[in-house]
């Protein structure tokens, strides 16, 4: 459990680093409305399975469980994240004060 919550760590920073590098280059990617709606219907639909399986985890003491868990989770991170540069590289203005603010709230 030690290492899954470290390699998580990892992970998170490391999608983290990319934001940020894409908000300081000012190279979010910019994309359709219909791709958007599709890509914030799927980080939805993660974070949902992902408070389920965390809910189902507190109640069990199954690894395999408690795995799933971990992995939902970390899936449920990068898909926000990617939602994040996609939504300040088409909606929002992906430069100044607005994009850190965004990236400190995430």
């Amino acid at each position: 459990m030690k290492t899954a919550g470290r390699g998580i760590c990892l992970l998170a920073v490391t999608l983290s680093g990319i934001v940020c590098m894409g908000i300081v280059e000012q190279r979010n990617p910019v994309r359709e409305l219909v791709v958007m709606v599709a890509l914030a219907a799927c980080t939805f639909t993660f974070l949902i399975s992902a408070v389920i399986l965390t809910a189902k985890a507190h109640r069990s003491s199954e690894d395999a469980l408690v795995i799933r868990r971990d992995v939902s989770l970390v899936s449920s991170l990068g898909s926000m994240l990617s939602l994040e540069r996609g939504m300040l590289g088409s909606v929002g203005n992906a430069s100044g004060h607005f994009a850190l603010v965004m990236q400190a709230v995430s």
